[in-house]
């Protein structure tokens, strides 16, 4: 049910390692190519809609983006059809002897995976797969010691049998609760981890649902491991097996405290893995920011642009806004995207308090203006491009140009990706031209 990436690599795979009778249903028009695959495997299928002929299976592989109030869905489980997604369904396929590492969170899933895959990879075979758009259906054959998945809330809801050799929640805030229906179904998804995990982390700086008072937690029924940041003097604490070591990160690259703790989870990781100190700074050191996350990619007159397109949500704009603010840098926001049915109360006090002025252009525009009115200087826009002119009508020297939408891209972009480009493209052409 539905044939994004993670269905098709999942059919692929099985259409070459199962004998069995599958179908396609999908909400929208296929490709040539996937029709040509399908036909070419004799593997029947419906597009343009999801129909009740789904309902005349064993198994419903599905697409973790699909509701879970769907119709079909409903009627599927009244039935007692099984349930499941494409890490549940390439499960069996994996090698046992593979360690496999779940990471979720409300932000800084995909850094924290690749920090700890980077990690892993500096003594063993380490590759990152799930949310990340690899599915282990891509992988699942390879000579492997470790499998990172990134893990998002929709996966988490549908899984199944998926065992996690070492689970972490990085933290929780508001997202995806049109989807969810609601801040306890999130939370709840998110903390099944916790049950396919033999060992389990969380911050508990952020996040109080167990009685703890170190920055990590690793709970199992004979061992405690933790970890703790020295922020002054940079370096992570960590206790493992009754060991304690000292791993510098003075030398990350990642801008943000956020961006600390993170670094902090894959040390964690680490450390429980094997992985040695100096290694494992290393590791940290040498990790290059990704595109689209707080990327540094102009500066003209001493003002600074920073293309944040991966900000989705309110929690994550937050984070960028104290990142630079905290360093004492005049920032100028720009910002606005599709909701995700958050309280915007929080935002728009870190941005009356610490933003100079913002421009907002988006879906969730007249709702961050109710939070907005009369506590900041702010404007919105019909368009992106004209929301840059007037941002450069309007230019001083000595500021910090954020890009941090807050929102998803789905209202005028394809994806965050195409987000951050279209940015840094519009960008770099009034640059060129001043």
């Amino acid at each position: 049910m539905g044939y994004g990436v993670s269905n098709k690599a999942a059919l692929k795979f099985l259409a070459l390692n199962e004998n069995g009778n599958y179908f396609v249903s999908n909400n929208s028009a296929l490709s040539d190519e996937d029709k040509l695959f399908l036909e070419n495997n004799s593997i029947e299928y419906e597009e343009n809609g999801n129909t009740y002929e789904l309902l005349n299976c064993e198994k419903i592989v599905v697409s973790p983006g699909v509701i879970p109030v769907n119709p079909i869905l409903i009627a599927a489980a009244d039935k007692g059809i099984k349930i499941l997604i494409d890490l549940d369904l390439i499960e069996n396929h994996i090698d046992p002897k593979i360690k496999k590492i779940g990471v979720t969170g409300t932000n800084g899933k995909t850094t924290t995976v690749e920090l700890t895959t980077t990690v892993l990879s500096s003594e063993y075979k380490a590759v990152s797969t799930g949310n990340i758009g690899v599915s282990p259906a891509e992988i699942a054959e390879n000579d492997l010691d470790f499998m990172v998945y990134e893990l998002s809330s929709y996966q988490l809801h549908y899984l199944n049998n998926v065992r996690f050799d070492f689970g972490a929640l990085l933290n929780v805030t508001e997202d995806h609760l049109s989807w969810h229906g609601g801040m306890k179904d999130y939370f709840e998804s998110k903390m099944r981890l916790s049950k396919f995990s033999k060992y389990f982390a969380y911050n508990s700086d952020l996040l109080d649902i167990f009685p703890a008072d170190n920055f990590l937690t690793v709970d199992s029924s004979n061992e405690k491991s933790t970890c703790k940041i020295d922020f002054k003097k940079k370096y992570f604490r960590i206790r493992n097996n009754g060991e304690t070591y000292s791993v510098n990160y003075s030398g990350l690259k990642l801008l943000g405290k956020h961006n600390v703790y993170n670094a902090a989870f894959a040390s964690l990781i680490g450390i429980y893995s094997g992985i040695s100190p100096e290694n494992i700074e290393n590791s940290l050191m040498n990790f290059e920011p990704e595109e689209h996350r707080m990327e540094v990619f102009a500066n003209y007159k001493n003002t600074v642009f920073i293309n944040d397109s991966k900000s989705t949500n309110a929690d994550s704009l937050i984070n960028a806004v104290n990142t630079f603010s905290s360093r004492g840098e005049t920032v100028v926001l720009l910002c606005g995207g599709v909701g995700k049915g958050e309280d915007y109360s929080c935002l728009a006090e870190t941005i009356s308090n610490k933003v100079l002025k913002t421009y907002i252009c988006g879906d969730n525009s007249l709702k961050m203006k109710d939070f907005l009115e009369n506590r900041c200087d702010y404007e919105i826009f019909e368009s992106w491009d004209i929301l840059i002119k007037k941002l450069f009508s309007e230019l001083k020297e000595n500021i910090t140009v954020l890009f941090s939408p807050g929102g998803a891209s789905f209202d005028h972009f394809k994806n965050y990706k195409e987000r951050g480009e279209y940015f840094k493209n519009r960008i770099g052409k009034i640059l060129e031209s001043l």
